[in-house]
């Protein structure tokens, strides 16, 4: 089973790697012209951190979500090309999620061992997936400081492609507000996307405290495929235990057909 299992999760991550191949490299190229008229670094493109063995099977087959890849010039150069045009940070993935003490990387942690409590640390991520809306930054530090314009190219020519590919039961935005327009027009391959929520809707948690939460449902043939949810980026959030319950709950409640 472990060999098959094994075999399924290389199936599906050469999926994504081929959707990586069809990107269109015109998008690539007004993003590298942009940065060189605005005289700003270009730290990647580079692909997803982890695709779990077991994701593929898993009841929940959770992908989470970040803003703009971290990566600096030095650590892009780091890795080798996965595809012609996008460099592999898988390993990265991994000693992130152990390692790296950041909200973001801490709160994936903290969800995960929810919904999978008897998994260390290591196994969680043979059950999740981690990736980002933006597969770079023009950043000279770790903050999320990339053009609108470079982040629009990257969601609609990479990232969609790649989730279409990956085939998520649950999608976790953990992004905010800053890039819900673009967010709307994400299709993943489905006919049919219905709202539960807005985009402007406040969800109180167990201390009533409000976070954003943005619930949208993808349908195929009169079934939900996928439930994304959009919420709050985890620096600062209050409560965030409770907050990570709440999101584990959510992906529990939400069943997919």
């Amino acid at each position: 089973m472990k060999n098959v299992k094994k075999q399924n999760s290389i199936q599906l991550e050469s999926k994504v790697i081929e959707s990586f191949k069809t990107i269109d490299v015109s998008k690539c190229k007004e993003c590298e012209e942009y940065c060189r008229r605005w005289n700003l670094p270009l730290h990647g493109p580079l692909s997803f951190f982890n695709i779990g063995e077991n994701f593929g099977h898993d009841q929940y087959g959770v992908v989470f979500v970040g803003k703009a890849t971290w990566y600096n010039q030095n650590n892009v150069n780091e890795v080798s090309f996965l595809t012609p045009n996008i460099r592999d940070c898988r390993d990265g993935g991994t000693k992130m999620i152990l390692e790296r003490r950041s909200s973001y990387w801490k709160f994936i942690k903290k969800i995960a061992q929810q919904l999978y409590p008897e998994k260390n640390e290591a196994e969680l991520l043979d059950y999740i997936s981690i990736t980002n809306l933006t597969k770079f930054n023009t950043s000279k530090s770790f903050h999320d400081e990339t053009p609108l314009f470079l982040t629009k190219n990257c969601i609609d020519n990479i990232f969609e492609k790649e989730n279409t590919a990956l085939q998520p039961k649950h999608m976790i935005f953990l992004t905010g507000t800053h890039y819900d327009k673009y967010i709307n027009r994400l299709k993943f391959g489905y006919a049919t996307n219905k709202d539960r929520s807005t985009q402007t809707d406040k969800k109180e948690n167990v201390k009533k405290e409000s976070v954003w939460w943005w619930h949208r449902e993808s349908i195929e043939n009169g079934k939900v495929k996928m439930h994304f949810l959009r919420t709050r980026y985890p620096l600062f959030v209050p409560n965030e235990n409770e907050f990570a319950i709440e999101i584990a709950n959510w992906i529990k409640e939400n069943e997919t057909l």
